[in-house]
């Protein structure tokens, strides 16, 4: 009886590698969802090398919204231009509709990948539109690109790979989550206040210091990161409400903010990031001082 259990065990595995390595041999590429991924590596690509190069994009000029949101804190995730991240999503998906790790795999794969990507997508385009105002055309491509792999995933893919767009899905809420709090110096963990920035914002308002910017400068963005969750309590004015290529406010316009950053100080203008430790010398700020007098 031992004898013929361990027989029986041998066929099953023998078996199942014969259908693995089968399936392996027996691939079935899906030709339209590799012309798409296809196309979504040449549009990433392209984005990936205006981001590096710094260069205004082609067909986009250089006030247009692909400029706005390449140059804008919402561009880059992990330090890694979104370009590079769609690029690699595109990568997967094209290697994916080749039934390259088997077809069961593959799928799985794929259908994870498309299915966090999508949603991605959309989170950035409702960004770009309520946030920054802007589109990028290419970034609409892409998710066209995008929104075709996912319905026609949606369409080839059965009951078995239905849970693999349930956890890209909830994958897809997991990096929004962070990519939000990250550009909106929103801290998921409730970290404290740093005193003596704190401290410092609130010298900087008590000495006339004005600090212009606006909600899509991706410098402005970097300045007030440098202050963490004190940045709230600095002297900033809002110049741009209605988006890059809205007019600007009353008070920008009666300063002639032409750039952002624009610090006001004493008279002089500093159009760039100040890092704390000027900002301590321009106001003669001291901590000791400070924590003593209050």
């Amino acid at each position: 009886m031992i004898l013929k259990k361990r027989k029986t065990k041998k066929k099953t595995r023998l078996q199942s590698h014969e259908s693995e390595s089968r399936n392996r041999v027996l691939r079935q590429p899906n030709w339209l969802i590799f012309a798409i991924a296809a196309l979504g590596l040449i549009v990433t690509g392209v984005l990936l090398l205006g981001s590096f190069n710094q260069t205004v994009l082609p067909y986009c000029s250089a006030s247009s919204g692909c400029d706005v949101i390449q140059k804008s804190a919402w561009s880059q995730f992990l330090g890694v231009p979104l370009a590079a991240w769609g690029g690699l999503t595109y990568a997967v998906l094209l290697i994916c509709s080749l039934d390259w790790f088997g077809q069961r795999t593959s799928r799985k794969i794929s259908v994870f990948i498309v299915s966090a990507g999508f949603f991605i997508s959309c989170y950035l385009t409702a960004v770009g539109y309520f946030y920054l105002q802007a589109f990028c055309q290419y970034c609409l491509i892409s998710l066209a690109l995008i929104a075709s792999i996912f319905i026609i995933s949606l369409r080839n893919n059965g009951e078995r790979e239905r849970r693999w767009f349930y956890l890209g899905g909830m994958a897809a809420i997991f990096i929004v989550l962070i990519m939000h709090s990250v550009n909106r110096d929103i801290s998921l963990f409730g970290s404290r206040e740093d005193p003596e920035l704190t401290a410092l914002a609130n010298h900087l308002s008590e000495q006339g210091f004005t600090f212009y910017g606006a909600s899509w400068c991706n410098a402005c963005q970097e300045q007030k990161k440098l202050f963490g969750r004190s940045s709230e309590y600095l002297p900033y004015v809002e110049c741009s409400k209605y988006g890059p290529n809205g007019p600007s406010t009353t008070e920008c316009q009666l300063q002639e903010i032409r750039n952002y950053p624009t610090w006001l100080i004493n008279g002089r203008r500093f159009e760039y990031v100040l890092s704390v430790e000027r900002l301590k010398g321009l106001s003669g700020f001291k901590y000791e001082q400070v924590g003593l007098t209050r």
